[in-house]
């Protein structure tokens, strides 16, 4: 009864949107694409990709290409995804 309405009542709600809103193109932005897990440290590489910078640095020292462009590049050619890092951090 009363004990598990209180309780209902406090549970986080979904975001607004239905499937195949920009919400979940957004939220589907959050997971490194390597790793396909959440990203800590987003970074994005010369071909505008973004990647959790572990993920893709291991990535590429390991003579890796771009996963979708198939173009080479160097670990200090990432930048930090500032504006992604701080939606995932919301």
């Amino acid at each position: 009864g009363h004990q598990y309405s209180e309780q209902a009542r406090h549970q986080p709600r979904a975001p607004h949107g239905a499937v195949g809103s920009d919400d979940d193109v957004l939220v589907e932005s959050f997971f490194c694409p390597i790793t396909q897990e959440l990203m800590k440290d987003p970074v994005m590489s010369p071909t505008g990709f973004c990647f959790e910078r572990s993920a893709i640095t291991s990535w590429v020292a390991a003579g890796g290409k771009c996963p979708f462009t198939s173009e080479t590049f160097a670990v200090d050619q990432l930048v930090p995804c500032h504006t992604l890092r701080t939606a995932i951090d919301e």
